[in-house]
């Protein structure tokens, strides 16, 4: 028996949305006297990444959980959140061939990301 799909589901981030150059998250690393590895470790996945994610805490408050754990209160959320995703971008090819499916199927995008992404993505 043949399956019928009806429906391709994208992810957002790491597909769709990807990091094409490093440098801002390695120049952010150097100055908060880490890794880029241990900054995206803390940024991604620690409990309040976590929290964010679901909606517990604001985006913001993870942030500053984020400042304060690098010991640079001196910087605003804005300003380090801007710096570190300024190198990501949208993969255009990846976003026109979901368009392309459009007519023959339904497109769904799935993300975790914190609540102020769609905002930063306009």
């Amino acid at each position: 028996m043949a399956e019928t799909y009806k429906a391709v589901i994208f992810d957002m981030g790491g597909v769709i949305l990807r990091t094409e150059d490093p440098t801002p998250r390695e120049e952010l690393a150097e100055e908060f006297g880490t890794t880029r590895k241990e900054l995206e470790k803390f940024i991604f996945i620690s409990p309040t990444s976590i929290q964010s994610e679901v909606g517990a805490i604001s985006d913001e408050e993870h942030w500053k959980v984020v400042l304060e754990h690098f010991m640079r209160t001196d910087l605003t959320f804005e300003e380090v959140y801007e710096r570190f995703f300024s190198g990501d971008k949208i993969d255009q090819k990846l976003l026109e061939f979901a368009k392309s499916l459009k007519p023959q199927y339904q497109i769904g995008l799935l993300s975790n990301a914190w609540e102020n992404a769609r905002k930063h993505l306009s």
